[in-house]
C-alpha cells in the first residue's frame, strides 16, 4: 500500500523559477519559499508538476503563500536518497 506524507507550510516566496519542458510532455516549476523555523529561517525548494506549474503565474517574488506538499523520496543509480517537495496547492496567505 502506497502512503503519501502531506507537508502544510507557509511563508514568502523568494524564487520562482522558469518552467521546464521535457519532450515527454513533463512539465514542472521550481520555487523557493522562506519560512519560520523557530529561531531559524529555512528557505525550502519547491516544485509543481504539470497543469500546476502554472499556478506560480499569479504569484512574484515576495507574496506570502500557503502552500500543501507531497513529500516524496527516492534513491537514484549513484546510491544516494533525495527528498522531494512536490506542492499541489498554492495560494495567496
Amino acid at each position: 500500500m502506497e502512503q503519501t506524507t502531506t507537508y502544510q507550510t507557509s511563508g514568502e516566496i523568494i524564487a520562482i523559477h522558469e518552467k521546464e519542458e521535457y519532450p515527454s510532455g513533463f512539465s514542472k516549476r521550481e520555487f523557493v519559499l522562506k519560512v519560520a523555523n523557530g529561531r531559524y529561517e529555512q528557505e525550502l525548494k519547491m516544485e509543481l508538476h504539470k497543469d500546476r506549474a502554472d499556478v506560480l503565474e499569479s504569484f512574484q517574488v515576495g507574496d506570502r503563500a500557503n502552500v500543501t506538499a507531497d513529500v516524496r523520496g527516492h534513491k537514484s543509480s549513484n546510491g544516494r536518497h533525495y527528498i522531494n517537495l512536490v506542492a499541489w496547492k498554492v495560494v495567496k496567505a
